[in-house]
């Protein structure tokens, strides 16, 4: 549906009325003065009587993602001015053409400043990693050409649209329309990757990494390229690949915890115990609190009878919302190791109603019981997982009929 951005008309019923543009940072400083809380402010409150005439805005978003130019645009109520590689001016409620209002468009040549582009503002590893977490970009294109000679943004939305309406069709016609897309414009990366993300929702994974590949070979530092290679290769099994990504990616924000994951995974599927202890420990050092480095690591743990520890970390994944249905299970291996009957009790309880399909918390808690000499309590366990099991278990029935010698 489009949006309509008509004037509203009638009858209006609101607690002050602007007829002039408001810009967006006078809107925060106007929400303080209603909620009544102190607020520092560049911008200045609606309710004040000197209001701004008109209304600034700049972007960089062309320039640091595509290598286009810079766009800046200056509005008050009869004329909206728009500066990239040439100027544009407009009526705002029509946006039919008007004579450029010269002194209006001094206002926005002072406001913007020199043409020369900024470099980017440096971002801390740990803002880098929350937005790459979040799904923001924080790759910027290296712009070695002379601005004067860049593209003007509002040339390219005709593309832009191009590869927008192409994302949003069915996958079977999304991708070659980005391919075509691709053909024309390959140095332009997010289509690549929407190719990339397509290809491996319908189960192309092999194709989805050679994709990715081409990306890195275009930008070798590119944070989510280097993050979907790590995926993909690691669901190819190609583990050596796949570390390989990962220390890139630790190496270019160390304060990023998404490697340690996938290094913490690989590691558990290679069965290497001690890496996943070690690069899990290090995952931890970043974020104390996450479930599934707690998870791995505390596995890990009690696979070495490191049961203290183990069991340490296997609370703290459950604490943190693990989606991990055995948490249960292990945290009474590990008690019951450490002579702790009634506290191993309670967790293999818990572990049957999270896993009811699964026989061996009763079985766990049954022969344990049983060893202990509790019969009257490890008997209904038994009997009741050997009735499950497709053929008899020779530790249960030792244990059921030790429990009927007493």
């Amino acid at each position: 549906e489009s949006l309509n951005l008509d004037p509203i008309v009638g009858d209006i019923r609101a607690a002050k009325i602007i007829d002039t543009p408001v810009s967006s940072i006078d809107l925060a400083p106007t929400i303080a003065e209603i909620a009544g809380v102190e607020f520092d402010s560049s911008g200045e409150s609606l309710f004040q009587e000197r209001v701004r005439q008109t209304t600034y805005a700049e972007t960089f978003f062309p320039l640091y993602h595509y290598g286009w130019h810079p766009l800046s645009m200056i509005q008050n109520s009869t004329q909206r001015i728009e500066q990239g590689v040439r100027t544009e001016s407009v009526d705002p409620w029509s946006t039919t053409v008007v004579p450029l209002n010269s002194s209006l468009h001094k206002q926005l040549l002072d406001f913007r400043g020199p043409i020369e582009p900024p470099e980017p503002g440096e971002l801390s590893a740990t803002q880098a990693a929350a937005l790459q977490t979040l799904g923001y970009q924080t790759d910027f294109v290296k712009t070695t050409f002379a601005i004067e000679t860049a593209i003007d943004p509002r040339d390219s939305i005709r593309l832009l649209r191009e590869i927008h309406t192409a994302e949003r069709l069915p996958v079977e016609q999304a991708i070659p329309a980005l391919e075509t897309i691709v053909e024309a414009n390959p140095q332009l990366l997010s289509p690549q990757l929407t190719i990339v993300y397509l290809e491996s929702a319908r189960g192309n994974i092999e194709v989805a990494f050679d994709r990715c590949i081409d990306v890195l070979r275009q930008d070798p530092e590119h944070s989510l390229a280097l993050n979907n290679a790590v995926i993909l290769s690691y669901k190819l099994k190609k583990y050596d690949t796949a570390i390989s990504f990962a220390e890139s990616m630790r190496e270019l924000n160390p304060n990023d915890v998404r490697p340690y994951r996938y290094l913490t995974a690989i590691y558990a599927d290679q069965e290497n115990t001690e890496g996943v202890i070690k690069i899990a420990g290090d995952g931890l050092k970043i974020e104390p609190t996450d479930p599934n480095l707690n998870y791995l690591k505390g596995l890990a743990h009690v696979f070495l009878t490191q049961d203290e520890e183990g069991m340490k970390h296997l609370q703290r994944a459950k604490e943190n919302k693990s989606r991990a249905s055995d948490i249960s299970l292990w945290l009474g291996i590990a008690a019951e190791r450490l002579g702790k009957v009634d506290q191993a009790m309670r967790h293999y309880e818990q572990a049957a109603k999270d896993m009811p399909l699964d026989p061996r918390a009763n079985a766990k808690a049954g022969m344990m019981l049983a060893e202990k000499g509790r019969c009257a309590e490890a008997r209904p366990l038994l009997i009741n997982v050997s009735g499950r099991l497709r053929r008899p278990d020779p530790s249960i029935q030792r244990a059921i009929q030790q429990c009927s010698a007493q």
